[in-house]
This record gives C-alpha cells, structure tokens and sequence, in this order.
C-alpha cells in the first residue's frame, strides 16, 4: 500500500486507486442511513445528524470491522444486521 496524498477528485474524470480510496470522507444524513452503509476499515463518514440534518448529533465516525461493541446511537453505531463491524464516533460532536 501505498501512502496517500491529498487530491482532488472529479465525478466521472479518472481513477482511484485502490490505495486512495479510504482516504475519502463519505456523508450521510443521519445515523438510520450510517447502519446501512457498507465500508471498509479505516474508512470515514460523516453524519449530518442524528435523525435529520443538523439536530446536534453530527459527527465524524470511522469503520472498525473487528468491533462487537453494543450500539447506544450516539459513539457506536452498528449495521442493520451485523455481528461484527462498528461505526465508532471521532472525538466530540461537531
């Protein structure tokens, strides 16, 4: 692997390698559409809110494949589903 640099990406202009890829910050709206978001590790979100955009509960989150931690929808949310894999919470709320 190689490491990544900062870059400036295009919809539909060229490639991203596979190296680059969990250097982008995904978004979602809320928590709801963060348990139904497919990642990989290390990979980044930001929610905008809890229920809807800007109703204080934005954060950062990062994906964490190996966790089991219980999901209190606020610093660990987990997938719709799952077993193992976990968002967990950056630092404060936004």
């Amino acid at each position: 692997m190689v490491a990544p640099s900062p870059a400036v990406q295009y919809d539909g202009v060229g490639v991203v390698g596979a190296d680059q890829f969990n250097t982008f910050v995904q978004t979602v709206v809320n928590y709801p559409q963060l348990r139904s978001f497919s990642a990989l590790q290390d990979m980044a979100c930001l929610a905008l809110g809890t229920t809807s955009e800007g109703d204080g509960g934005q954060a950062f989150f990062y994906w964490n494949s190996t966790s089991i931690a219980a999901d209190n929808n606020t610093t660990v949310i987990a997938p719709y589903g799952s077993v193992q894999g976990r968002w967990l919470r950056l630092g404060n709320p936004l």
